[in-house]
């Protein structure tokens, strides 16, 4: 997901922070998880605790609306959803002709297959090549990349689930299934940056038979 960017006041900064540690509410009509996110990662990468937990409350934040994600971290996390997918972060890079961005999913047959994977060194590279509001991360306090990071991984993640489990590989024009977002799209806050389609939403509630929740 490439860039074109963005100059940050300590203000601004630090509402975003606040929010992006608050836990949007599941939806309670669900009797268990739709999707189950099991995040791994690989041995050079370096997310404490935290990190994950925010990566984790974003991927649900984005998907309440429409299905119930419950994510866990580790090889040995197990729990019983309707389905399943292993959530890997690297710091492999997937430069294609396909595929530029932070993420992918691989198709066999025109199905996707349960495992997504997203690329730390990516991410930083577009932090790096990017600006938010005009500004080089350089620039800023740490935590403004460390925000960037958390949330690159999370929207990245969030989108794959979505070819998942809309099962096509199709963009759409904005939110969260457009093919690429730019620096200051992956630090906006505003539910709209990261919402399905319409027609995204309709589809998954009619084929999955999700309960009906308003989206917000």
């Amino acid at each position: 997901m490439p860039a074109r960017e963005s100059l940050p006041m300590v203000v601004a900064l630090g509402v975003l922070l606040v929010a992006a540690a608050v836990a949007a509410p599941l939806p309670a009509d669900v009797s268990r998880p739709r999707l189950h996110l099991q995040i791994e990662m690989d041995g050079d990468i370096a997310l404490d605790a935290a990190d994950l937990r925010v990566i984790a409350v974003e991927v649900q934040s984005i998907w309440a609306p429409i299905i119930e994600v419950a994510v866990t971290v580790g090889p040995a996390s197990a729990l019983v959803a309707v389905d399943s997918v292993s959530l890997v972060i690297t710091n492999r890079v997937l430069d294609t002709a396909e595929n530029t961005g932070l993420g992918w999913i691989e198709f066999v047959n025109g199905e996707p297959q349960p495992a997504i994977t997203v690329s730390m060194a990516a991410a930083r590279r577009l932090m790096e090549r990017g600006q938010w509001r005009g500004v080089q991360f350089s620039d800023l306090p740490p935590r403004a990349s460390r925000l960037f990071l958390q949330r690159a991984i999370a929207r990245a993640a969030a989108h794959e689930v979505g070819h998942y489990v809309l099962r096509s590989r199709n963009h759409s024009r904005r939110g969260l299934m457009r093919a690429v977002f730019t620096v200051d799209q992956i630090m906006d806050g505003r539910q709209s940056v990261t919402r399905l389609e319409p027609e995204q939403a309709a589809k998954l509630r009619k084929e999955n038979r999700v309960a009906t929740r308003e989206e917000q």
